[in-house]
């Protein structure tokens, strides 16, 4: 097999995070094939919502082959090539997939099997790619999961945003979805245009390394996961919005916010009420559909750890039938422990400003896009 000794590079699909406030930025844009009338600022995405698919062909190798997983309870060093087809709601052809995962962490106390995966997905107008990192175990394979894509010919080349996978039955089908747009800026500088008057806590902890030292306890040796892993694992966080910028042009009142909508926010990131991280975004709506369940949202965020600082971003389908689901985004490590790591950053909203939250940081994942499958 030809696996490349590279580190993977980072996924341009770009995420937004989302509560009552953090949900930022929603933006109505001409949609494809069976969208309503959207009106809002224009953008050039393309949405396959509501998609099935099932998995045609699959090769896995396992690392011990003596001791299969049982269900889902995947081994350290677990690779599968699949390959999948993805149908519409009327049975139609939408796109093939073609792919590769492999699983680079386990730790069962924290409930956590991290995969890597690349796909090739060929569609009838072009052809993109995902890649990203989530976790699949017993207690939540059939969760929905979001990975990045990225268009490289025909019709979707140039464009960013988000490949949406719930598995419904392990190893044979799922549910899916596929969300690209084209002129997806990038904004990591923080500059709200209307900050507060009066000092926040946030900005009281503008530099907050020293704060995160003294509240972050050394970890607990009997929590190591299974080896062999070189991962960085944080579950069991909740992030508090403490300050947010707007305000939201085009939301008219409506929740999620409109087309165009944009919004500047500082978050905590607590567990057990200790603090573990602060953060800084920018969230943006570049598209939304009401009729065909459809508010893309597109953010970047700089999270600082005690040990170190991340940078996340992605595309994600934030609507009112789907807040209260799990939602991801592609992460980069850029300093400290996490320098060179690549992984994901998850997010479930639970109230009007706060949500549930894991981040998972691997190192030495390479990008493998041949898809050269055992012959026996």
């Amino acid at each position: 097999m030809h696996i490349f000794r590279k580190k993977a590079r980072r996924r341009r699909s770009l995420l937004a995070l989302v509560t009552g406030s953090f949900i930022v930025a929603s933006l109505a844009v001409p949609a494809t094939a069976g969208a309503s009338t959207a009106t809002g600022v224009p953008h050039d995405c393309v949405n396959h919502n509501t998609l099935t698919e099932v998995i045609v062909e699959k090769y896995p190798i396992f690392p011990d082959p003596t001791n299969p997983p049982v269900g889902s309870r995947l081994q350290v060093g677990h690779q599968v090539y699949f390959k999948a087809e993805l149908r519409d709601p009327a049975g139609n052809w939408v796109a093939t997939s073609k792919g590769y995962s492999y699983v680079p962490y386990r730790d069962d106390k924290e409930d956590v099997i991290l995969q890597y995966a690349q796909e090739t997905i060929e569609l009838a107008d072009g052809v993109i790619r995902t890649s990203g990192v989530y976790s699949v175990t017993p207690n939540n394979y059939n969760e929905w999961n979001y990975i990045s894509a990225e268009g490289v010919s025909g019709r979707y080349v140039g464009m960013v945003g988000a490949r949406t996978f719930q598995i419904t039955q392990l190893g044979l089908s799922l549910n899916a979805g596929l969300y690209l747009c084209a002129g997806l800026q990038e904004n990591w500088n923080w500059n709200p245009k209307q900050p507060k008057a009066e000092e926040t806590l946030a900005d009281k902890q503008s530099n907050a390394l020293a704060a995160l030292e003294a509240a972050e306890p050394p970890k607990d040796p009997a929590d190591s996961p299974v080896p062999p892993n070189d991962c960085e694992v944080h579950v069991g966080l909740r992030e508090v919005l403490t300050e947010e910028y707007g305000p939201a042009p085009g939301d008219g009142g409506e929740w999620p916010p409109g087309a165009g909508s944009s919004m500047h926010y500082k978050s905590e990131f607590r567990k057990d009420d200790r603090l573990v991280a602060i953060s800084k975004g920018y969230s943006y709506t570049p598209f939304k559909d009401p009729a065909n369940d459809i508010g893309l949202k597109f953010v970047q965020q700089t999270i600082t750890f005690r040990d170190g600082t991340i940078r996340t971003s992605g595309v994600y389908n934030l609507t009112l039938s789907n807040v209260y689901e799990w939602h991801a985004m592609w992460a980069d490590g850029v300093s400290g422990r996490y320098a060179g790591m690549v992984g994901s950053r998850m997010f479930k909203v639970t109230g009007q400003a706060d949500l549930d939250g894991q981040i998972y940081m691997c190192n030495d994942l390479v990008e493998h896009w041949t898809w050269d499958p055992p012959t026996t």
